[in-house]
């Protein structure tokens, strides 16, 4: 999960978006079927999951914050992150 937060803060190092950080706080229902809307991390979860970024488990709804992300799937992420800006 922490590698969504670097995900957001490249997002905002770009595009300068200081809503970037906001726009998730205070949801009431969480979208992510294993994280809680008061995490620190579940504004970049939802960053990532709504830029195409990230996907949760297609058959559970779990973002699953506590697997590691392998050095290839940082990559597909980072030119996922590159396409969400339209780069």
């Amino acid at each position: 999960i922490e590698f969504a937060a670097v995900v957001q803060q490249l997002m905002f190092m770009i595009s300068r978006d200081q809503s970037l950080f906001t726009k998730y706080a205070g949801e009431a229902q969480s979208h992510i079927a294993d994280l809680r809307t008061d995490h620190p991390y579940y504004g970049a979860a939802m960053l990532c999951i709504e830029r195409d970024v990230m996907d949760l488990d297609k058959v559970n709804g779990q973002f699953h914050p506590q697997d590691t992300i392998t050095g290839p799937d940082a990559l597909l992420i980072i030119r996922d992150v590159m396409n969400a800006l339209k780069f």
